[in-house]
This record gives C-alpha cells, sequence and structure tokens, in this order.
C-alpha cells in the first residue's frame, strides 16, 4: 500500500516506533512493550503486546533505520506464520511517501484466500478508525492502518504531534 502524508518522515517513524503511541491513531485497543532491546527499549529484538477486540498477538521489531524503515515480524496470536510487516519512509517535499507491505502464510491450509480478503476495516468507509474490529493483515487492513497514520498526524498538524520522550513540554 501507498500513500503520502504532510506529515515529515521523522514524526511518522518515531510514532511507529514506540508501541504506547499505537493506540491513540490505529485500531488497537491496547499496545505497548513487552520485552525491552538491550539497547533501546523499542528498538531491534523489542517486542510488543497489542490486543484489539478479542484479539491478542505479539510482535518483535526487527529492523529500523531512523525517519526510513520499521519492520516487525508476528510473534503471536493470529493464525499465520513468517508473517512480516515493512513500513518505509520515504521524505518529499511535500511530507513523505509511505509503502506499508506485509507477507505471511495462513497456519491452516486452504484459508489463505480468507486472510487475505481482509475483515471489514470502518476507516474506508469513513466511519472512526478505532473502531475497528480486526487486525491489521491484509491489503484493505494495512491500507486502514496507513490512513489511521495520515488522518491522526492531519488532526495533530494544528499544534506539535508529541513523541514520548522527545519533544516534552
Amino acid at each position: 500500500v501507498y500513500a503520502t502524508s504532510t506529515t515529515p518522515a521523522d514524526v511518522l517513524y518515531g510514532l511507529l516506533k514506540d508501541p504506547v503511541t499505537w493506540t491513540s491513531w490505529s485500531p488497537m485497543d491496547e499496545s505497548g512493550p513487552r520485552d525491552p532491546a538491550p539497547d533501546d527499549p523499542n528498538g531491534v529484538g523489542s517486542t510488543r503486546a497489542f490486543r484489539s477486540g478479542r484479539v491478542r498477538g505479539i510482535d518483535r521489531v526487527v529492523e529500523l533505520i531512523p525517519g526510513r524503515r520499521f519492520s516487525y515480524v508476528h510473534l503471536q496470536g493470529l493464525p499465520l506464520r513468517d508473517y512480516r510487516g515493512d513500513v518505509d519512509l520515504e521524505p518529499t517535499p511535500d511530507g513523505t511517501r509511505i509503502h506499508w507491505h506485509v507477507e505471511f502464510k495462513p497456519k491452516v491450509f486452504g484459508t489463505g484466500w480468507f486472510w487475505r480478503l481482509g475483515w471489514f476495516c470502518p476507516s474506508a468507509a469513513g466511519l472512526p478508525f478505532r473502531r475497528s474490529h480486526g487486525p491489521a493483515f491484509s491489503r484493505e487492513c494495512v491500507e486502514c492502518f496507513t490512513i489511521a497514520l495520515i488522518r491522526y498526524c492531519y488532526l495533530k498538524a494544528s499544534r506539535t504531534v508529541r513523541i514520548p520522550g522527545k519533544n516534552q513540554a
């Protein structure tokens, strides 16, 4: 999924990297750190726990390029294996071009079509994104995550977007 945002890449990267912020802009009802990485609590190797509706899961951060890339793998929760998500951020003169893409295999043979169809994403229908009842793994849900991130930054544009630990007043 490709999208553009007027928000600088560094700000988007900060929102993606800090799991505590995900509940403010994504369909996650709960999201936070689980096991910190040795050098950086939210760095490569750190894990994060989340809940969306009744679905609970754990992801691990596997690659970080400051201001450019956030990559994660899903460890537990969804009936999927070899799940990897990459969010590439490309600074542009007007903001950032976002490329959010995922790859996975279903754990249960014959269910791949179901997971690729995706669950209903309210933000795609113009409803408040925080009411989503499905996790982000299909193209449609990845689009919803991307739209939600852009909306969040757009709504915060009239004031400073705060990245915890950075620009605290």
